[in-house]
């Protein structure tokens, strides 16, 4: 298995990702923007003004976390409790992966096949999901591999 943790300041430095997660929605925050601008325009001054300006700052302010980044053969995670740290999963070693909400955090949850577990918060479902079954295809834990996978157990 070629997965393993790493410290940041070991990853190559001619890498180049294909996609990457974030934790700040910047979409979401320049969509909101722009609609506190439109407001502003149309005469709704206070509440364009709020919007815009709340919006802007987050932009501004709010830090960018680095979650995942997604590579040709491999992901990096970095998302650990540590900043310096980070762990390289390599596609091959994925044995299955689910991501599971839960009313405190959503959870990216990584099963290798050495059997160990890898989680990662999770922000965006739609997200997440679209760049698991691009690189990890048919590695998705559903409820009919699971039912499968207890009657084989049994």
């Amino acid at each position: 298995m070629k997965s393993k943790e790493l410290k940041n300041y070991n990853l190559p430095d001619n890498r180049t990702f294909n996609e990457t997660l974030d934790a700040k929605p910047m979409a979401l925050l320049l969509i909101i923007m722009i609609v506190g601008f439109v407001l502003l325009i149309n005469g709704k001054y206070i509440y364009g003004a709020c919007i815009f300006f709340v919006s802007s700052a987050c932009l501004m302010f709010l830090p960018s976390r680095r979650i995942i980044e997604f590579y040709d053969d491999f992901m990096i995670m970095y998302n650990k409790a540590r900043k310096d740290e980070c762990n390289i999963i390599y596609y091959d070693d994925i044995k299955a992966w689910e991501y599971k909400i839960s009313v405190s955090a959503d959870k990216l949850i990584l099963t290798l096949k050495d059997d160990s577990i890898q989680t990662c918060d999770a922000y965006s479902k739609t997200k997440f999901e679209e760049y698991m079954n691009k690189y990890c295809k048919d590695k998705k834990v559903t409820e009919q591999k699971r039912r499968f996978k207890k009657k084989g157990d049994q």
